[in-house]
């Protein structure tokens, strides 16, 4: 339904007449988000009414106040406040120019300093020619109101608007800017009984507009004492976050060793909490391990020339224990989360039937290789944006990997809903954990049972898969008996032997496939020395996709190289594999899939392996 009509026009004594005032005073609280939707509210009982004028001015009021402010911006200070279908709920850019002119008309008449604030903010932006008192009248407005406990969750961002826009002026706003900078000191210098953060927002605001410049150890010594005041007996992440900008301040200041001290406390906060966490009503070793980890990142800030005064090396030492314990520790709170059982008979007995009656081992193994034709990396995607965009709560929140001997070996962060483009680590991390379930249904589903059919028909020797190998064009020359050898180990369903053996021969067959396309495979270091790449630099080269594809690249990346995915050349290559981890539904798919390469580039030479299994169905003998 439309709002009101553009043809429509408006002025003074309209807006006189509206009860606008009547308005705010009915709203919950005297912030944007909260005036808008009482405008909006009270736009519709006037159209309702018959009352469109007044309607009308409260709709474009209750638009002006709809938008977050974004302080820190020069040129776009108002972000929507909600999307909605990735539409955003309202822009500043849909003001018509007889919109800004109505603002214009009733800017004096407006009492209330926050709505004159963003009015005079919009006119000041969109008003042509620009008109410096529209400025200037934001900034008063903007700034009038003092900063206390009752309003220090949104007013340090109106005094952060209202400082940047005196910044932009330079002279002809020094007057305003040096009122500003002595409130903000003020404010500074008090004491806050409830909202304990407060003065960290405004030195925070102090440090970003570089304002008192000549009280900066002041600042900084009275950020690091309620630092330590705060972590005694108020929040441990918050004493963090003073410490924090304490030191942003003695670097400005080139006081280093106040600066490492800051650094020394952050690092010891972090131990505090993690031990905090261990114990208590609740404790939790997971929460735990993630503070003893982020405790060594914060040691390893000091600079190393200074560390040995603070003893830094025992500290790590010392937490490194505490990692290691509290990561195996984690391990035992991780709940497990069962799906309804599927039945997949009939998946089982197609896969069957696809490999049985074959009179030729050869012929058993096209058809082995053609049972899945591996993932298909867009329809993977797309589900993976639908999960995330169908679950918002559980997208909001990163996530963390945790290795069998509880170690971090992967985080993915959550959704960013402001910036949809930043998005791409949590849409490939859902990505590959589609993969992993699909992999799940095929080899339990097709690639087991099909083998325990071709190993009841045929006998699978070592001399057939040599030859196979030699067949081959994937296998590169010197690596077509341990290829074989590895094979052959699946065959004997001592996969534990044949993945150890598989997977360096598989990057060797990368590697000699992205020389041949002409790529660089190894890295040159500033003393001359050349070394050859690991797999997942490889599989990061342009090459790879010109090469494989995208989807067959996604599978190499999935299984082999990605944290994320079963990650099996790091595993291999650390000896991190051990007697059940090696023999996994990840590790017989990483067999297939080589057996697969292998087979299907002798009938399809150049790397390309068949993706359709209809080549195999058609060697079938006719019934």
């Amino acid at each position: 339904m439309e709002q009101y009509s553009a043809d429509l026009r408006v002025g003074s004594t309209d807006f006189n007449s509206s009860g606008w005032q009547e308005v705010i005073s009915s709203a919950d609280r005297e912030e944007y988000y909260y005036l808008s939707q009482a405008f909006c509210h009270a736009a519709r009982e006037a159209s309702e009414a018959g009352h469109m004028a007044k309607s009308k001015i409260l709709w474009l009021l209750g638009k002006a106040c709809s938008m977050r402010l974004v302080p820190d911006s020069r040129n776009e200070p108002f972000a929507p406040m909600v999307f909605v279908d990735d539409n955003p709920s309202d822009e500043w850019s849909v003001f018509t120019s007889a919109d800004i002119q109505f603002f214009g008309e009733i800017l004096d008449s407006v009492s209330d300093p926050m709505i004159a604030a963003r009015l005079a903010d919009l006119l000041w932006l969109l008003g042509k020619p620009k008109n410096i008192r529209h400025a200037h009248k934001a900034i008063d407005s903007y700034t009038s109101e003092p900063i206390t406990e009752a309003n220090a969750l949104y007013i340090i961002k109106y005094w952060e608007r209202g400082a940047r826009l005196a910044l932009t002026f330079g002279k002809s706003t020094k007057d305003k800017l040096d009122r500003i900078e002595t409130d903000l000191l003020v404010a500074f210098h008090n004491d806050y009984k409830e909202y304990h953060f407060l003065v960290r927002d405004i030195g925070q605001l102090l440090y970003e507009l570089h304002l008192a410049e000549n009280q900066l150890e002041d600042i900084a010594n009275r950020l690091f004492t309620l630092g330590q005041k705060v972590g005694e007996g108020v929040s441990i992440h918050g004493a963090r976050e003073y410490f924090e900008l304490a030191h942003k301040f003695f670097k400005r200041i080139k006081d280093l060793t106040a600066a490492n001290d800051c650094l020394l406390a952050i690092a010891e906060s972090y131990v505090a909490e993690a031990k905090q966490r261990l114990s208590g009503d609740s404790p939790s070793a997971m929460v735990a391990n993630s503070f003893f980890e982020n405790a060594i990142q914060a040691y390893r800030r000091i600079p190393v020339k200074d560390r040995e005064s603070y003893g830094v090396a025992q500290k790590i030492s010392e937490v490194r224990h505490c990692l290691a314990e509290t990561g195996k520790e984690s391990l035992g709170e991780m709940g497990l989360l069962q799906t309804p059982p599927v039945d997949i008979s009939e998946v089982i007995l197609a896969a069957q039937a696809h490999v049985a009656g074959k009179e030729a081992l050869d012929l058993a193994l096209l058809c082995f290789t053609g049972l899945y034709r591996g993932p298909i990396v867009s329809q993977l995607r797309e589900a993976a944006e639908a999960q995330l965009r169908d679950s918002p709560i559980r997208a909001l929140f990163g996530t963390t990997h945790m290795a069998g001997d509880g170690r971090v070996v992967a985080r993915t962060p959550g959704l960013n809903v402001w910036d949809s483009d930043n998005n791409e680590a949590a849409i490939w991390t859902e990505t590959v954990r589609n993969f992993s379930t699909e992999i799940e249904f095929v080899v339990r589903g097709s690639i087991l049972p099909a083998l325990d059919i071709i190993l009841q028909e045929h006998t699978v020797t070592r001399d057939f898969l040599l030859i196979t190998c030699y067949q081959s064009p994937f296998v590169p020359e010197g690596r077509k008996e341990l290829t074989a050898k590895a094979l052959w180990f699946g065959f004997e369903k001592d996969f534990s032997t044949a993945i150890h053996l598989l997977t360096p021969q598989l990057e060797h067959m990368i590697r000699t496939g992205l020389k041949a396309a002409g790529a660089h495979t190894t890295h040159v270091d500033k003393e001359g020395i050349e070394t050859e790449n690991g797999l997942s630099t490889l599989l990061d080269l342009p090459e790879a996709e010109e090469l494989f594809g995208p989807d067959y690249l996604f599978e190499f990346k999935a299984i082999f190289a990605n944290a994320h995915g079963a990650n099996l050349r790091n595993e291999v290559a650390h000896g991190l594999l051990d007697d059940d981890s090696s023999s996994t539904v990840a590790t017989v798919y990483a067999w297939w899939l080589t057996l697969r390469w292998v087979v299907r580039s002798i009938i399809a030479p150049k790397l390309q392996a068949v993706s359709d299994d209809s080549e195999a169905k058609a060697l079938e003998p006719e019934e």
